[in-house]
C-alpha cells in the first residue's frame, strides 16, 4: 500500500479490513445472511462493521425480516418488518427500526391493505426521527386501480424499500 495520491501521505498500515458475507437459503421460505468487516489494525483488532439476517417469504404474500446491524461506534440497530395477510383481501404492514446505541426509535410504521381483482387502498401512519431528535408522524394513503394508475402517496417504493423481500408485482 505505497500508492496515493501526490502529496498525501501513505498509510503506514500493510494490510487492509476483512470483509466477508455468508448468505444461506435455508429452506424455500427462510433465507439468512451475515456479514462483517474486520479491521486487523484497529487496536489490535476490531469488527467495524456486522449485519445478521433472517427473512421469511413465501407464496401466499407472507413477508417478515429480522436484521441486526452495527457500524463502529455510529450505529447499532435492530430492524423487524413485515407484510402479512389476515384474509384473502387483506393484509397487514409494519416495520420497527430502533437504535440501541441511541436507545430509540427511528422508524416505526403501521398499516393495512384492502384490495380486490381490480382495485387497491393502501393506509400506513409513520412515526420516524429527524436529525434534530424529534419525530415526526405521517399519514400515507394510496388508491390504485389496475390499469389505470394510483392517486395519493406512493407507498409501494417506500414499502419496497423498506422491506426486504417486498415487491409490488407479488401483490398484482
Amino acid at each position: 500500500r505505497t500508492v496515493g495520491l501526490p502529496s498525501e501521505p501513505t498509510g503506514g498500515e500493510s494490510t487492509s479490513p476483512l470483509v466477508t458475507e455468508v448468505a444461506a437459503r435455508i429452506s424455500r421460505t427462510w433465507q439468512a445472511k451475515a456479514g462483517l468487516q474486520w479491521d486487523p489494525n484497529d487496536d489490535g483488532g476490531q469488527v467495524t462493521q456486522g449485519l445478521a439476517q433472517v427473512s421469511y417469504k413465501d407464496r401466499n404474500r407472507r413477508v417478515f425480516n429480522a436484521a441486526y446491524r452495527m457500524r463502529d461506534d455510529t450505529v447499532e440497530q435492530t430492524d423487524l418488518a413485515g407484510l402479512w395477510p389476515v384474509s384473502a383481501d387483506t393484509s397487514v404492514i409494519g416495520r420497527w427500526n430502533y437504535s440501541l446505541r441511541d436507545d430509540r426509535t427511528l422508524e416505526a410504521l403501521a398499516g393495512v391493505e384492502h384490495g380486490r381483482c381490480c382495485w387497491r387502498v393502501r393506509a400506513l401512519v409513520r412515526r420516524f426521527a429527524n436529525a434534530e431528535d424529534s419525530n415526526n408522524l405521517a399519514f400515507l394513503l394510496q388508491l390504485e386501480l389496475y390499469g389505470l394508475g394510483r392517486l395519493g402517496s406512493n407507498i409501494d417504493d417506500y414499502l419496497e424499500r423498506g422491506i426486504y423481500g417486498y415487491r409490488v408485482s407479488d401483490h398484482d
